[in-house]
């Protein structure tokens, strides 16, 4: 495989996003139906911009700074819409980067924004597809312009795709269910960053309609990562359940509790435990909401916030505070 993602036959850097071409194009089949048409909005636009920069060569402190002026074209195009058993919101960007001085690439990036979902089975089969392509910087640690100018220095393109088969179970008003599989491809252009392939199972159950004073869900989570640079594949499984005690209309208790452990032989020291935190939830009025909980994760105190206030029809503030462990690879 050459710096560009390819074999060296020529097509393996395409993988992803032909992939993501036919994930979207299966989306738009099964939802355009003679019978149910849909509502469908295309919207194609074009954008200018142009950066002035005196550091386009991305030097580090001590070297040489060249600068530059780019101008960059980008038309695009938008797509939302549903029709019979299918639905789509997709964003394609096309970036096309002159430089003025020389001192950047000629270059051209895409970005990529897409999502849809199939009924494949009235209210019980279902498939998600979501793809993207976008620019991520390939070690925080080095200089790095703060615009994207299309120069591969420190930057790479990332492609991924997943694929999201669920089924809904619905037993009369006690029950709803939900098992969903998961299949994730991430390919990027460096070979600093490893291409991987993803694997998951959800399993998960909530309360009916039955339950209106105490309420309650569960769900089950196994995911496996495999990367393509030779490391140790990584299994994290998760067991939680969540309980909720309604004791007015504006205030309840909630809680819960579960299981974790982060298999991944390139740690230290594997995390692996009980789970659990505990807290309330209110609702003062019709404009305002908090719910605060504190727990324990992995032998360390969690907190976890979530506040909102309407000002007006038309306007909103929000806070939230929550923690979660997350790999540089991620």
């Amino acid at each position: 495989m050459d710096y560009n993602g390819r074999n060296n036959d020529g097509t393996g850097g395409v993988i992803v996003r032909d992939l993501a071409i036919y994930a979207v194009a299966g989306i738009l089949l099964l939802g355009v139906r003679p019978v149910s048409a849909g509502e469908w909005t295309i919207s194609p636009f074009v954008g200018v911009t142009t950066t002035f920069t005196d550091n386009a060569n991305a030097a580090n402190d001590g070297e040489d700074r060249n600068s530059d002026q780019v101008l960059a074209a980008s038309p695009g195009l938008r797509v939302s819409g549903s029709g019979g058993r299918g639905s789509l919101n997709l964003s394609y960007v096309h970036n096309q980067f002159l430089s003025r001085q020389g001192q950047s690439d000629n270059s051209s990036t895409n970005t990529l924004t897409a999502n849809g979902r199939a009924e494949v089975w009235d209210r019980v089969a279902f498939i998600d597809i979501t793809s993207s392509i976008s620019r991520a910087v390939i070690d925080p640690t080095k200089t790095n312009t703060s615009t994207d100018l299309g120069t591969d220095s420190n930057r790479t393109t990332v492609q991924t795709v997943s694929l999201q088969p669920f089924f809904l179970h619905h037993f009369g008003n006690w029950l709803e269910t939900e098992s969903r599989s998961t299949v994730d491809f991430t390919q990027t252009e460096s070979d600093e960053i490893s291409n991987t392939q993803s694997t998951g199972t959800l399993l998960s159950a909530t309360s009916g309609r039955r339950f209106s004073v105490f309420t309650f869900g569960g769900s089950f989570q196994r995911n496996k990562e495999i990367r393509e640079d030779g490391a140790p594949r990584s299994i994290t499984t998760n067991v939680d359940t969540n309980y909720r005690m309604r004791l007015s209309r504006t205030f309840s208790l909630i809680s819960s509790v579960g299981w974790e452990a982060i298999d991944d032989p390139s740690l230290d020291e594997e995390p692996k435990g009980m789970i659990w935190d505990v807290g309330f939830s209110a609702q003062p009025n019709s404009r305002s909401s908090i719910e605060v909980t504190i727990g324990d994760r992995f032998e360390t105190t969690t907190y976890g916030l979530d506040a909102s206030y309407r000002l007006s029809s038309r306007s909103n503030l929000s806070a939230s505070y929550s923690e979660s462990i997350t790999t540089s690879q991620e």
